[in-house]
């Protein structure tokens, strides 16, 4: 009967290179799917910063295209009054952002109302009053008994709105 021949030496001593081998190849490809990974997830984080921008951006510029400052109302305390009356006169004005030295004015009874503040306005609504007291309804005075108009005004660079409101003085 003829036995086996023992195992090669030279096959035995290539076993631990080739588990080596094999071992360095299941690491080399788990670092090369880390490495993929890692280079997918930094591109998905570029994209989505590159969308917040955008969104960041068209949100600016939706502010930008419309109205910086915008008249919401312009009022009175009440709509009757007699001559040589006091009145209070509110203009409220929209400021998009914190705005410095803007002019409001307010203008009417045949230029007898001719008053402007300079006032910083705030993000938001701000109310920016008038105290004036009217002018006697007769010839001394110069003025009619009457309907009036009573304008609100608004002036920062180049931008200048108005509003007014009416209101009737009696002797």
């Amino acid at each position: 009967m003829m036995m086996p021949s023992p195992p090669d030496q030279s096959e035995n001593a290539n076993k631990p290179t080739d588990e080596a081998g094999e071992l360095t190849r299941v690491i080399l490809s788990a670092v090369t799917i880390v490495l993929f990974m890692a280079i997918i997830c930094y591109l998905i984080i570029i994209r989505i910063n590159s969308i917040d921008s955008s969104i960041d951006n068209s949100i600016d510029s939706s502010i930008d295209s419309g109205p910086l400052l915008e008249i919401v109302n312009v009022s009175t305390d009440k709509d009757l009054y007699h001559s040589a009356e006091v009145m209070t006169f509110k203009v409220l004005v929209y400021a998009v952002k914190d705005f410095e030295d803007v002019n409001v004015t307010a203008n009417g009874i045949v230029n007898r109302l001719n008053a402007t503040r300079i006032v910083n306005l705030t993000e938001g609504v701000s109310e920016v009053p008038f105290v004036y007291t009217l002018p006697r309804c007769n010839v001394c005075g110069g003025i009619r008994a009457g309907y009036y108009n009573i304008t609100g005004g608004v002036v920062y660079g180049n931008i200048s709105l108005a509003s007014y409101e009416q209101i009737t003085i009696l002797q």
